[in-house]
């Protein structure tokens, strides 16, 4: 799933996102240690880390978090850098 898709998501929707990441099948044999794997550990941990930020952002704060994370930005650097 896209950074974009998640961006769009409500915050129940994010951890729903991060529960159901967290709770899946082990990845098969061929993918452990791999790109794949660290990226479904990575997205859930992305979920769940903008699940109070959306709560807690107006749309005009959130648009701006999307943005900075979009570039590239740690999601908790980018809450720090919109909160002032």
């Amino acid at each position: 799933m896209a950074l974009a898709q998640l961006l769009q998501m409500n915050p129940g929707q994010l951890l729903e996102r991060a529960a159901a990441l967290e709770s899946a099948p082990p990845v098969p044999p061929s993918f452990r240690g791999t790109a794949a794997e660290t990226a479904l550990a990575d997205q859930a941990a992305l979920a769940r880390s903008l699940a109070p930020l959306r709560v807690e952002m107006d749309d005009a704060k959130w648009a701006k978090l999307a943005s900075l994370l979009v570039e590239g930005m740690d999601p908790d650097e980018a809450a720090r850098r919109i909160r002032g």
